[in-house]
């Protein structure tokens, strides 16, 4: 903690959710990163979802043995990520709050920063930084736009929606350090509540209505990116498969996402409807949201017969897809 905090005698609590399921090693990584935190006064919420076993407390008891700032909540059953995701938010009582996923990493100064950010700007609602990537050998540095910090509308909706939905650093957004009354209000969405596709960047939309983000130039932050598959687990029961079965599965992959963004960007135009903008600046927004839709299911649509085929490629040891 440094001296300016020690000199004040009343912080401001800061709430931590951490929502968690089956990933023991990344846990205790997150742990060592929030419990290591220069901004001390935290409150660290732990949900787990479930996880079979006792790994996951027995990590938690090695940290809350010597940090009492934790604390843990087993569920019952899995709900699913979502709920984890709300509950953790639903148990805060900080005036300032973030989620902390159980695979990423934090410099120890990350909440200071943040927090003093949120302190200095008070017509924003939300505090993050510039990061790099666990999962990438390169070590690339993703910078945001200054635009998300301008105190027009227009311009920090212009720079979100321009960010593309692959790009890892518009989901991320969300694990910045939020305003928790105007996070909760953001959240009070059936699209959030019920998980749907990008869910979190609606989250973010949503924010971004109501005031702006501050970014630090510093990198303090580091996701961990999973490569997940765009392919459908269940297309085959048989090793060996024909080619109609093959563009057969590929065609409802491509429907199944198809349907999944337009219910994304239809909630994103009801989102800039709302805003308080010209009629020329809403047109430009909803020009750039159709482009944006378009290019996606394109992508989809040349993209996943692809990663289908890769991934029977990687099932068979003479790596032959289509036998007959």
């Amino acid at each position: 903690m440094t001296s300016h905090q020690r000199d004040n005698k009343i912080l401001p609590l800061v709430s931590v959710g951490i929502p968690t399921y089956s990933r023991r090693d990344g846990l205790r990584r997150t742990l060592e990163c929030i419990t290591s935190q220069t901004y001390e006064n935290l409150q660290i919420i732990i949900s787990d979802n479930n996880t079979p076993g006792d790994e996951i407390e027995r990590v938690v008891n090695e940290f809350s043995r010597s940090d009492k700032r934790i604390e843990f909540y087993r569920q019952t059953e899995n709900k699913g990520a979502i709920f984890n995701f709300n509950y953790v938010l639903e148990m805060a009582r900080g005036e300032y709050f973030m989620w902390a996923a159980d695979d990423d990493e934090w410099s120890n100064t990350f909440v200071e920063c943040a927090l003093d950010l949120l302190q200095k700007h008070n017509t924003s609602v939300m505090s993050f930084c510039n990061m790099t990537v666990l999962d990438r050998d390169c070590g690339k540095r993703f910078n945001y736009s200054n635009e998300l910090s301008s105190p027009f509308l227009f311009r920090r909706l212009k720079a979100f929606l321009a960010m593309k939905e692959e790009r890892i650093g518009k989901a991320n957004l969300i694990y910045s350090l939020h305003r928790r009354k105007s996070l909760m209000e953001a959240c009070a969405l059936g699209y959030f509540i019920k998980g749907e596709y990008a869910s979190d960047c609606v989250v973010i939309l949503r924010l971004l209505l109501t005031g702006s983000v501050n970014i630090t130039n510093q990198v303090l932050f580091r996701p961990s990116i999973h490569n997940t598959k765009l392919y459908d687990p269940d297309a085959y029961r048989d090793d060996h498969i024909s080619i109609s079965s093959f563009f057969s599965a590929a065609l409802r992959g491509i429907i199944k996402e198809r349907k999944k963004r337009k219910r994304y960007f239809a909630e994103c135009r009801k989102l800039i409807k709302k805003g308080n903008l010209s009629c020329y600046q809403y047109m430009v927004l909803r020009l750039q949201l159709a482009l944006r839709e378009k290019k996606l299911i394109l992508y989809h649509i040349l993209r996943y017969p692809l990663l289908l085929a890769i991934q029977r490629l990687n099932i068979f040891p003479n790596r032959q897809v289509l036998l007959r």
